[in-house]
């Protein structure tokens, strides 16, 4: 199944508007019915806020320094060729006092001309405030274009989930919501999980930006990008949970992934939401192996697509 995504490179280490607003409402009432469930069965719960008064922006500068030259936001540029602010997020680290979790999307200062797309830089750190000082860092960076949007409040989260990959060592979240699809979109793919680990000054990326909410449509009848009461549709959702299993895979705990699989048609009958298992993803070494997680929930969208299929 193909969904909109962004394209990550490593870096050194309308539309039936009216209704589907309507569906979308519908959607996010429903998940707000079903967090109770998910509270009461899954362990890891996270919390999306980041605490901007933790942003010191002047002491980021100061310790990023050489390893990251970005003008943060309200502050003097020193260099023409320096990368800018566009979105920002700080959390203090759970467990280590005067740590903080900074997560930013950078541009260049100067564009190309008449472009229609634009690298982004992404950099995660760890700083110690009280000495001002950074520990860790992770960089790369995406290519944004039409359908992606970098730029907006709440791109970036940091995620304090208790990731506890083996015993003494956690995890650290950060989550991305940069997908932008215009009115005829069939697939798209958000809220991107990244999890970092601690390796000195280096922050490696052991999951590298798996999308945990996953959204599909089929169109049936009408007009696709304006308002027709004519119209028939359905939007499938996959959205997904995950805990620490008891098993390992070279060194760290596997993951356990859960979808809550929901429908939201337009003039069309409803099914039933389904909260089912979506696999185990295992450490390689390197990475968590994503792939065959990603081929469970695929499949499990498909199946929702299938039985919507004879009102075509």
């Amino acid at each position: 199944m193909n969904y909109l995504r962004s394209p990550w490179i490593p870096l050194n280490n309308g539309c039936h508007q009216f209704r589907w607003l309507q569906n979308l409402a519908g959607a996010m009432l429903k998940r707000i019915l079903l967090l109770p469930i998910l509270l009461a069965s899954s362990p890891l719960v996270w919390s999306q806020s980041g605490d901007q008064a933790r942003c010191e922006r002047e002491l980021l500068a100061e310790v990023f320094g050489d390893r990251q030259k970005i003008t943060f936001e309200g502050l003097s540029r020193t260099n023409e060729h320096e990368w800018t602010e566009l979105a920002l997020a700080c959390k203090d680290r759970p467990g280590y006092p005067n740590q903080v979790i900074v997560a930013t999307f950078f541009v260049p200062y100067k564009l190309p001309a008449e472009s229609e797309t634009r690298d982004v830089g992404f950099a995660v750190a760890l700083v110690d405030q009280a000495q001002r000082r950074l520990l860790s860092l992770h960089t790369s960076k995406l290519q944004e274009d039409g359908g992606t949007n970098a730029f907006w409040h709440g791109s970036l989260a940091i995620d304090t989930g208790r990731y506890d990959l083996k015993k003494g060592v956690r995890a650290i979240g950060v989550r991305m919501d940069i997908v932008r699809p215009g009115c005829a979109w069939e697939g798209v793919s958000t809220d991107a999980l990244w999890l970092f680990l601690e390796r000195g000054p280096v922050l490696q990326p052991v999951l590298s930006g798996f999308d945990m909410v996953r959204s599909s449509r089929q169109f049936f009848k009408g007009c696709i990008c304006c308002s027709d009461e004519e119209s028939r549709g359905v939007v499938h959702d996959a959205t997904l949970t995950l805990s620490i299993a008891s098993t390992s895979s070279h060194g760290l705990r596997d993951l356990a992934f859960r979808a809550t699989v929901s429908s939201s048609p337009y003039n069309l009958p409803g099914v039933q939401d389904e909260i089912v298992p979506a696999g185990l993803m295992k450490f390689d070494g390197q990475q968590y192996r994503s792939e065959g997680v990603a081929r469970q929930i695929d499949g499990l969208v498909e199946a929702r697509m299938r039985r919507y299929e004879k009102w075509r």
